[in-house]
């Protein structure tokens, strides 16, 4: 099978495997020790399992968001838009569903959305004065 060169995979940072590595060397000692410990091995074989699957691809066609065990595609044409909330992105669908975008952070939405040949718009100026106004006000 010819791999894609038009996909865009967006994933977590690098730094995870050091976690899941070291994880992996503290649990390694204890899961020895007794075969009954031996299942604590699981924690870091599913966090690498995780690691390896969470993400989203984006193509011109549309993006799969892709979690540990499961995957699902999105045309661009069922994006109604994206929201942020603090270090994390989700999609708002014309359903009216919100998907979370694993490995999507704010700042990577307009490469997001050149990658999927789609056209980056942010919100109008008077929207973003009035979110930094409450964001004042609520200090």
């Amino acid at each position: 099978m010819a791999r894609r060169t038009d996909v865009r995979k967006f994933r977590y940072s690098g730094a995870i495997v050091i976690v899941i590595g070291l994880t992996a060397l503290g649990a390694l000692p204890l899961a020895l020790s007794s075969w009954y410990l031996a299942p604590i091995l699981l924690v870091p074989a599913i966090g690498a399992l995780w690691y390896a699957r969470a993400g989203v691809d984006v193509s011109p066609a549309g993006m799969t968001v892709r979690s540990a065990l499961a995957g699902r595609r999105f045309g661009w044409d069922e994006v109604a838009g994206f929201v942020a909330s603090g270090n994390r992105v989700a999609a708002r669908l014309t359903s009216g569903a919100v998907i979370a975008l694993p490995g999507v952070r704010p700042v990577d939405v307009p490469r997001l959305m050149a990658a999927g040949g789609q056209e980056f718009a942010a919100d109008d100026d008077s929207d973003s004065e009035e979110a930094e106004a409450e964001a004042e006000a609520g200090r």
